[in-house]
């Protein structure tokens, strides 16, 4: 079943995004040179992300004086439920996008070295209870 369409529009036909957001098309991203637009067919809440993102992983590797590795399971059903892994998440994209975009190149470099620190003691200690600082 077709959930959305896609229409992408190009640069030199401009005229047309117009026309297509009044028949329902609405804007999902721009690139140089087009826009896309996209039209949720069902009447429940459309699941398509607001554009482009970028996901930034994190895991914890945590190691006792006895040489043990902490480990955990998912919680919630996923395709690797019930498997041993390390602490893992995501960094929150929005905060550090807006963190980064103001700050010089060398400002950025610590930003993301310190929010992957963060991020990482962050989940360690939600997914735990474990503070490994």
């Amino acid at each position: 079943m077709v959930r959305n369409n896609f229409a992408s529009v190009l640069e030199e036909q401009a005229e047309l995004a117009p026309i297509a957001i009044q028949e329902g098309f609405n804007y999902h991203r721009a690139e140089p040179g087009y826009v896309m637009l996209t039209h949720w067919i069902p009447r429940d809440p459309c699941h398509l992300s607001a554009g482009p993102y970028i996901l930034i992983g994190i895991g914890g590797f945590i190691i006792n004086g006895l040489k043990e590795v902490l480990a955990v399971k998912e919680k919630y059903s996923c395709s690797y439920s019930g498997v041993w892994k390390r602490p893992t998440d995501y960094i929150n994209k929005i905060i550090l996008i807006n963190l980064v975009s103001i700050a010089s190149l060398s400002i950025q470099v610590v930003i993301l070295k310190f929010a992957h620190l963060v991020s990482a003691i962050r989940e360690v200690k939600e997914e735990t209870g474990v503070s490994p600082m």
